[in-house]
């Protein structure tokens, strides 16, 4: 399959753009305030009126949705990459292994430096792993994925178990994580409304666990995502080639299958209070098996979008954003932490659930305007062009 059309990489950089703006819809929230408060919206801040129904707009429509969609995307691009330095004759798995190493630096800094809810260390780690399976059956790359994507859902069966035993101190920990008390609440805003050491101090801990237990948890999801991305690149689905009516078809039956589970998951929850029992266990596993049909509903639509001749502006500037969307995913987390912590406007624990979606527009509404105006004058994002020239050196 010829992947360099132009039509087609329009395609993936119109979806790199949605999901990088997507992932900030939901990123939000722990830039804003106490990290708990995002798996517990009632641990921190105002849970009613607007603010309760922004929270279930979120969690329905965004959740895991716009993250399972960029690690699809990643998944295509390491193939893109792969298949390309083969044509020119490189060792492509050396170089991929040099491009994910320097991705890995990038996280660490990320992560420890301006913001610790980093996603490209974990990205880095499968992404080593995602090239072993580009030359890989279709039939093999789906069969994998299905595989990982059950091991998250057995690892909570383990949590609910742990649970179970009513060990005291256990459930006194997970307890502290998931609804923390006004005093470590409290220590916790301080630090972040603090100096810029003060901030990275207290990020150490969250930065720590997201980079090793989210890898072992998230990183399954993540690597299955690759993987069912390099099989949607090979069919064609990601790349606009197939006929409008099979995206129509999957968007009629993804998008109600995916949506429901997602909103059953939130009656669910508001139903059982948001306990630590159901909410880290069952709980988290509605969203989690909705968020995947959603995000291929959301590349049907999005598929359907190039195909036609609408909004051609708004698909160059959202393809703008994708371009530079390792640039823009940095970006998101250096003007929000500018935001939200002390050594900003120290606005950390200060804005609601809506008023922080103001703040989300406004920079969707920078990075729009930022993506087109520098690749009017540049070839590639900043931050592509360093990565690109440490790859290749």
């Amino acid at each position: 399959m010829n992947i360099k059309t132009k039509q087609r990489i329009v395609s993936l950089d119109l979806l790199r753009g949605i999901a990088v703006l997507g992932i900030l819809w939901m990123n939000i929230q722990s830039f804003s305030a106490p990290l708990a408060s995002y798996g517990n919206p009632t641990a921190y801040g105002d849970f009613s009126g607007a603010n309760f129904y922004a929270w279930v707009i979120a969690n329905v429509f965004a959740e895991l949705k716009f993250m399972t969609l960029f690690s699809i995307l990643f998944g295509a691009g390491i193939a893109i990459f792969y298949n390309r330095a083969s044509e020119k004759g490189v060792d492509a798995q050396a170089l991929n292994t040099r491009r994910m190493q320097w991705l890995l630096v990038f996280g660490l800094i990320h992560g420890y430096l301006i913001w610790y809810g980093d996603i490209l260390f974990i990205y880095a780690i499968c992404g080593l792993i995602a090239v072993k399976f580009v030359t890989a059956s279709t039939k093999r790359l789906l069969v994998s994925a299905s595989l990982m994507l059950m091991v998250p859902v057995l690892l909570t069966y383990l949590l609910l178990l742990l649970i179970a035993t009513d060990d005291p101190q256990l459930i006194t920990e997970l307890t502290q994580d998931w609804a923390p008390s006004q005093a470590l609440l409290q220590q916790e805003i301080s630090a972040f409304k603090g100096s810029w050491l003060d901030a990275r101090l207290a990020s150490i801990p969250n930065a720590i666990t997201i980079q090793s237990a989210g890898l072992f948890i998230y990183g399954w999801r993540a690597l299955a995502g690759m993987l069912i991305g390099i099989a949607l690149l090979r069919i064609g689905f990601i790349t606009a080639s197939m006929h409008a009516s099979r995206y129509k078809l999957v968007a009629l039956i993804t998008l109600p299958l995916g949506l429901s589970v997602s909103a059953w998951g939130v009656i669910e929850n508001i139903a059982h209070d948001f306990s630590m029992q159901f909410s880290t266990g069952l709980g988290t596993l509605f969203n989690y098996v909705g968020s995947l049909a959603t995000s291929i509903g959301y590349i049907a639509l999005v598929m359907l979008l190039c195909q036609s001749q609408a909004l051609a502006g708004l698909k160059s500037a959202l393809s703008n954003v994708g371009k530079m969307a390792f640039t823009n995913y940095i970006m998101q987390s250096v003007i929000c932490t500018f935001i939200f912590y002390g050594y900003g406007l120290n606005y950390f624990a200060e804005l609601s659930r809506v008023e922080c979606l103001a703040v989300v527009v406004s920079v969707w509404g920078i990075q729009l305007a930022y993506s087109s105006w520098w690749l009017s004058r540049f070839k590639q994002g900043p931050l592509e062009q360093f990565w690109r020239y440490l790859t290749y050196r």
